[in-house]
């Protein structure tokens, strides 16, 4: 027995970055700490700008017991996957195993996660730093600490107003999200030492 703080399993003895395809995003967390801003707003920007680009979106709600009804998380992400799967290079996984997410971490070149949650650790950010695929997130609760600086592209504040910061203009993080996630994929020198 070995006991841990939260941690991440090596699936793959080693990552070779070069394999890694340049244009696939990825984004690895529930419905409510951002996946709705990344689709409906942030998203279609980049896939604009980059329409080679795919993004594969991995897990997205909780079920704690397989007889409850849908809760307000997997009614949002069936009503996501229902506009978004398979349009602008979009693909739902659904909640897959942590090897698979480790292998699809391992092939991917950056991880978004437009974070409107004050995350208490950020165990999606650690796996995806552990198969080396640099996050572009937001300084916004442990997201601060964990997703370092030197391997990841960090904006100040969470995408989205809340109730820590009600003033937040969306609209200008947005903007700012997307250009950080756009000239991340563009400076491929940067993104190789990251």
């Amino acid at each position: 027995t070995w006991i841990t703080r939260n941690g991440a399993c090596n699936y793959q003895d080693w990552i070779d970055p070069s394999d890694k395809d340049p244009n696939q995003f990825v984004y690895n967390s529930s419905v409510s700490k951002g996946m709705t801003p990344l689709l409906e707003r942030i998203w279609p920007q980049i896939s604009s700008q980059v329409p080679q680009a795919k993004l594969k979106v991995i897990g997205g709600y909780y079920r704690f017991r397989s007889d409850d009804p849908p809760d307000e998380q997997e009614q949002k992400w069936h009503k996501l996957y229902a506009e978004h799967h398979g349009k602008q290079g979009v693909e739902f996984t659904g909640i897959i195993t942590q090897k698979e997410i480790a292998e699809i971490l391992a092939k991917s070149s950056l991880m978004l996660y437009p974070s409107s949650f004050p995350e208490t650790f950020g165990i999606s950010a650690l796996e995806s730093l552990n198969a080396l695929t640099p996050l572009v997130t937001n300084r916004f609760g442990a997201l601060e600490e964990i997703a370092i600086d030197l391997a990841c592209y960090k904006l100040d504040y969470a995408i989205e107003p809340n109730g820590l910061f009600p003033g937040i203009n969306m609209d200008q993080q947005v903007d700012r999200f997307v250009d950080l996630a756009l000239r991340a994929h563009g400076n491929k020198y940067l993104l190789k030492q990251k």
